[in-house]
């Protein structure tokens, strides 16, 4: 990750790492089970089916541009308004389609959350915003179980923080052993000259 605290360290390469792929599977399954369900949703609902497409494609781009800066093309504030405009796009998903997985691309989003936030600040922000949604989806489809939902999801969403928070530091401690890696090769290289010409 090259983003700490608000911080750029180091521009992402192109490369396709394995939390973009998984980010993006989990957006085609829900996406596609949406639509397989819309199919037979009511009238009202299928009215908003254009929108709700827009939505998740919406969705899908913005998560691409906060989680990459595609080798420095997108600055950090640029990031940092794909994040906001990304949980966006969800809360708009959810108040157009009453689906029970659709909480799922919060999830995604919570995960995102650590290239702009310290752990402990993500973890409020992403409490606060479940309660929100929750919420929100409890007086928009009036779900009574919307609380029961809510605390079984949080833990799902603190889950995907917490894994994120142990992939972020294992790519400090490989960033560092391999600075460490260099600065020791690079002493030996001098200490390499300093032989040669004090002989």
């Amino acid at each position: 990750m090259s983003i700490l605290s608000g911080t750029i360290t180091k521009p992402q390469s192109l490369k396709i790492t394995f939390q973009d792929i998984i980010g993006v599977l989990t957006w085609f399954v829900v996406f596609s089970l949406s639509m397989k369900m819309l199919e037979n949703a009511d009238r009202s609902i299928v009215a908003n089916g254009h929108f709700i497409i827009a939505s998740f494609v919406g969705y899908l781009i913005c998560f691409l541009g906060a989680s990459r800066d595609f080798n420095g093309y997108f600055s950090l504030n640029a990031q940092r308004t794909f994040f906001a405009i990304q949980l966006f796009f969800a809360f708009a998903i959810m108040c157009m389609l009453p689906l029970d997985f659709i909480p799922i691309l919060t999830i995604i989003w919570s995960a995102v959350s650590l290239k702009f936030f310290k752990p402990k600040n993500a973890a409020i922000i992403v409490t606060l915003v479940v309660i929100l949604w929750f919420f929100i989806y409890g007086i928009v489809w009036e779900q009574r179980n919307a609380m029961y939902s809510g605390l079984l999801y949080y833990t799902f969403h603190v889950f995907a923080l917490m894994m994120s928070v142990q992939t972020l530091k294992a790519e400090q401690a490989t960033a560092k052993s391999n600075a460490l890696n260099i600065e020791l090769q690079t002493t030996r290289e001098l200490l390499t000259e300093s032989s040669k010409i004090q002989e």
